[in-house]
């Protein structure tokens, strides 16, 4: 028996695709295997589950407010009424997901193409910091939302959360001042098709696709001889003599090696090896096995023992003397010759993959546009603001002192403080606004007669934001105060934007006068007049002198004194020969003019 010939004709092809290895948190999908791309909208397939599917999102857009529909953004150009501060401020916030209502018509789609899949949700998505944005995962690209042009800037400020919203759900926020001009330019634009503001994100997703995929596949044939007259057994290939079989046919082309390296990281020798030796064992056993491969050897051919026509056994006797046995020798010389010849063929077929992880860059821009034609009437989102709003507005309040107090004060008065009080309605729910000023000396002798404050308005829309109320309590000296109101829980309600403090009681400025010549003939050197009058229900006496030998015997004097009691005067006489009282006499005039002739 004899292994006549083997015919093995055999074709291999081997992707290796070499990458970093990854660890996704979430689902792992495929990267190439499975891929749909529908409306747009690339749907990659799970590595597990071939009917789990997985959005990758494609721009950046303003995020939309859930209850209302509304886009989250605030696009507010405010008017100083003084021309001294006036610009814009816009703050946005912006997302990668898609809407409910498109994924659900994407997942209708898919079902059509893939019956029995479904969405699943969005490919996770991992930030990548940009260099050029300070390690931030999105930039903003503007002309207007810049603050690198310096004094040439439209943008006083800009501020942004920096990192992308990568996460399901997740969002991102910008938020930036513009002046006058930029203000205007960026409400220009969002009017275009294209605004001035797109947002570009860094990110990256994790894929599964072949680390490396082969193939090997046979045609063989088989050819087995037998002749009767010849026994040939067939014997087995060992590994080492089957790898060096395979390395010549690799060496001389029959078997071809096709390797791709899809991430130009160059392919590992070892790992190469690894799989030729794997190949190796797969052909030893299912190509050279002559038990159980194609190799395995046809029945053998039993011959009998009386396959020669005419050839008896030997008889008792005979075997007796010369043992068991054909006979040696016929009568006629024979020779037969049988040939058998088995012939086998098959195909083979053998295909091993291994898949890896690789990390994909994820990069997109969005344009925030179209948003003014659907949403430019919406106070909400696009607003003119004039800075002179109830909300903000501010009232002062003057309180000045009496000037002709003045003398008051270096008399009579210590101090005045005002209680100040506004009150609000209970439905702004704000506590009431209170201040409290002084005037004291020391500010009247550096002419420190006004002060003010200021109130906020809170968005009082009528005219009621003007009211107040306050509370004067007056120091004289010697102890005693006066308040104005007199209870300490009542008020006095004024709307006035300046109001005038002037003590509880009523001033009189007196001067007295007299005819010095006359004075001097009649003998008088010294005369004294003297005032009494009450203030805060005390008696007091003031005096005022005059010297008639002086040229000028004209004297000034204030009193300040109860407004329901009378001041009443004395005259005192000094002569050479004595002194001389007058009775007391009701004051009727301020000027008072002495006559000794009188």
């Amino acid at each position: 028996m004899n292994l006549k010939r083997w015919i093995l004709k055999i074709s291999f092809t081997l992707g290796i695709y070499l990458a970093g290895s990854f660890t996704l948190a979430g689902a792992v999908v495929m990267y190439e295997e499975g891929r749909q791309i529908i409306d747009g909208i690339s749907l990659l397939r799970d590595k597990e589950d071939p009917t789990a599917y997985y959005y990758l999102p494609d721009v950046p857009r303003v995020a939309l407010d859930r209850a209302t529909g509304e886009p989250k953004m605030l696009f507010v150009k405010f008017i100083d009424p003084k021309g001294t501060t006036s610009g814009g401020l816009i703050h946005f916030l912006f997302g990668l997901d898609l809407a409910p209502d498109r994924i659900e018509a994407l997942d209708k789609a898919l079902q059509k193409k893939v019956p029995g899949a479904s969405i699943r949700g969005p490919v996770v998505l991992r930030a990548e910091a940009d260099e050029e944005s300070g390690g931030a995962s999105f930039k903003i690209i503007s002309s207007t939302l810049s603050s690198a042009a310096g004094k040439d800037s439209f943008t006083n400020s800009l501020v942004s959360s920096g990192i992308a919203p990568v996460t399901p759900g997740s969002q991102a926020a910008v938020a930036a001042r513009l002046n006058e001009h930029g203000a205007t330019l960026l409400w220009e634009s969002l009017t275009r098709p294209t605004s001035d503001i797109s947002v570009s994100i860094s990110a990256s997703y994790e894929a599964a696709l072949p680390a490396y995929r082969g193939k090997v596949s046979a045609d063989l044939s088989t050819v087995y001889d037998h002749y009767f007259k010849i026994f040939n057994q067939q014997k087995g290939y060992t590994k080492t003599e089957t790898r060096k079989q395979l390395d010549e046919l690799v060496r001389t082309g029959v078997i071809k090696v096709d390797i791709t390296d899809r991430n130009g990281l160059g392919i590992n020798t070892s790992q190469l090896s690894g799989i030729m030796n794997l190949i190796t064992d797969k052909l030893v056993e299912m190509l050279f096995d002559t038990n159980q491969g194609f190799s395995k050897l046809p029945q053998q051919e039993v011959v009998p023992a009386n396959v020669v026509k005419g050839r008896q056994e030997k008889g008792f006797i005979t075997k007796l003397f010369t043992g068991t046995g054909d006979q040696k020798y016929i009568t006629d010389d024979q020779l037969t010759l049988r040939e058998r010849k088995d012939i086998k063929r098959a195909t083979f077929s053998m295909v091993f993959t291994q898949n890896t992880t690789i990390k994909v860059p994820f990069n997109s821009a969005g344009n925030i546009s179209g948003l003014y034609e659907v949403w430019g009437k919406n106070p909400n989102l696009f607003r003119v603001v004039n800075l002179k709003d109830t909300a903000f507005e501010q009232r002062e309040v003057f309180f000045e002192v009496d000037p002709a107090y003045y003398n008051s004060f270096q008399e009579y008065i210590n101090s005045v403080s005002v209680s100040f009080i506004k009150q609000y309605p209970e439905s702004l729910n704000q506590d009431d606004f209170t201040e409290e000023l002084t005037f004291n000396q020391k500010d009247v002798k550096t002419g420190t007669f006004s002060k003010s404050l200021h109130y906020p308005r809170l968005g009082l829309k009528d005219q009621s934001w003007l009211n107040y109320g306050y509370r004067v309590l007056w120091s004289f000296r010697g102890g005693q105060t006066l308040g104005i109101p007199v209870k300490k829980n009542k008020l006095a309600d004024d709307n006035a934007p300046s109001l005038t403090l002037s003590p509880p009681a009523q001033l009189a400025q007196i001067e007295v006068d007299g005819d010095a010549a006359t004075m001097v003939d009649a003998g008088i050197r010294r005369v004294a007049v003297e005032f009494k009058y009450k203030l805060l229900g005390e008696n007091k006496i003031k005096t005022v002198i005059l010297e008639p030998e002086k040229k000028e015997i004209l004297q000034a004097t204030s009193l300040l004194h109860d407004p329901d009691a009378k001041v009443q005067y004395r005259v005192k006489w000094y002569k050479k020969t004595g002194k001389q009282t007058g009775s007391w006499e009701p004051l009727e005039d301020t000027y008072l003019f002495l006559n000794p002739t009188q």
